[in-house]
């Protein structure tokens, strides 16, 4: 009998695996024409202050795209702390390592219901790209509190 719950069991994983969403940046399609300001910080980092203005801003097929480079002065692992109210928002956005071309995201749908801290995935790199995708109807907003550095005490 247990043998052959094992058995359905990964006959049925493999009918039915899980999917994990894909999305690449709109940056690597656009960077070519575009030029984004680069902004200098030390960690840690209050990015809660930042508004639309920081921002560079490019609309393409409804969406407004909100670009910010960020330049650290060392290589390190860096988390991005959410905001708590990005419950009822309809905003994604994906942190994209500029020197290896990678990113993690999108961010999107992004609840508290289990009241726990809302972070990124860490990101190790000096130059990182913010990507902000916001339905061009919607008002801009911030999904970022601050970056911190788990290695920083």
């Amino acid at each position: 009998m247990f043998k052959s719950l094992i058995i359905f069991y990964c006959l049925f994983s493999f009918l039915f695996p899980q999917k994990i969403i894909y999305e690449k940046p709109k940056y690597f399609e656009l960077k070519d024409i575009i030029s984004i300001k680069q902004t200098k910080i030390k960690l840690p980092f209050n990015l809660s202050s930042l508004d639309k203005n920081s921002f560079f801003k490019y609309n393409f097929d409804d969406k407004d795209y909100y670009y910010l480079k960020i330049k650290l002065s060392d290589d390190i692992p860096t988390i991005f702390e959410l905001k708590d109210d990005l419950d009822k928002t309809n905003i994604k956005f994906f942190l994209i390592d500029l020197n290896r071309n990678g990113w993690v995201g999108p961010y999107s749908n992004i609840s508290n219901k289990y009241q726990l801290p809302k972070i990124t995935d860490r990101l190790k790199s000096k130059d990182i790209l913010i990507e902000i995708v916001i339905d061009s109807k919607n008002n801009f907003i911030n999904p970022f509190s601050k970056i911190i550095n788990p290695e920083i005490k």
